[in-house]
């Protein structure tokens, strides 16, 4: 299985994701000498926090906030993408979702809740 969230990540890493369906916040990412911001996930810090991934990040940071939740799986494909790609990957979500949460939001569902 793999989720769609993975899909439509690998398709925002490549530029293919459809713009009109998927709009973007702010600016378009432009290419530019000024400096910016660094990030302690990509440059680390002196402290034993830092060292946690030996993994050298580069580029754009990809931000993603899933409304309605978001599942242990779905943050599983965004480490696997980051990875792969040695770009940084954000997943936030209103909740997290597990099988036990779903459940109960399932059967509030037909209760009335």
């Amino acid at each position: 299985h793999v989720c769609l969230l993975k899909l439509l990540l690998e398709q925002l890493m490549s530029n293919s994701l459809p713009v009109d369906k998927y709009p973007a916040m702010g600016p378009a990412a432009a290419n530019s000498s000024k400096s910016e911001a660094k990030s302690v996930r990509k440059f680390g810090t002196a402290s034993k926090f830092g060292k946690k991934d030996n993994v050298q990040l580069s580029g754009v940071r990809y931000m993603v906030f899933v409304a309605g939740g978001v599942a242990y799986p779905e943050l599983r494909a965004g480490y696997e993408l980051m990875q792969k790609e040695s770009k940084e990957v954000i997943i936030g979500g209103s909740h997290l979702i597990n099988p036990d949460t779903y459940l109960v939001d399932v059967g509030a569902l037909n209760s009335g809740r």
